[in-house]
């Protein structure tokens, strides 16, 4: 058991600094999105506001000028976009890493598998790292969510 904790350490260590990179591009490409869309509809409003002439009370009356919330800030590409980058990072991973164990210069599989450890520690050590770091990208999602609609509410003016 010692053994696969430390192969599925070394696993996760070879990915950390991507890993982290698209965490960060995440959190930022995320509320970026919430501010881009809540400005676009501040902007809008205004447009209606002066173009019409109407006197910002007016304005209130959101059924007729349309409505925001935090589903429309899911639809664009800033908040969408890191979620298929993570995807793609993870599928390029996994590709990547099995071309270079198996058949990079200097095969590094064959240095892993003359480890004094069974072979299917190997095996079940990759697919835990690589499901550990899905799980990860998945749980930075359930934090920032409810997060990012604090943030959405907070600048979102109270019409």
């Amino acid at each position: 058991m010692k053994s696969f904790v430390k192969l599925v350490n070394f696993e996760i260590n070879r990915f950390a600094k991507i890993y982290w990179s698209l965490v960060a591009i995440t959190i930022l490409s995320q509320f970026t999105s919430v501010f881009l869309t809540v400005h676009r509809y501040i902007s809008q409003a205004n447009g209606i506001v002066y173009h019409q002439s109407l006197p910002t009370a007016q304005l209130a009356h959101v059924k007729h000028y349309g409505s925001i919330s935090f589903i429309d800030c899911f639809g664009t590409v800033w908040f969408m976009g890191p979620i298929a980058l993570c995807a793609a990072a993870m599928m390029f991973y996994i590709f990547l890493i099995w071309y270079r164990d198996w058949y990079g210069k200097h095969t590094f599989i064959y240095r892993l598998l003359m480890l004094p450890v069974e072979r299917w520690n190997l095996y079940l050590a990759k697919a835990a790292s690589i499901l550990l770091l899905v799980f990860g990208f998945v749980a930075v999602q359930i934090v920032l969510l409810p997060v990012e609609h604090f943030f959405f509410n907070a600048i979102t003016p109270g019409i």
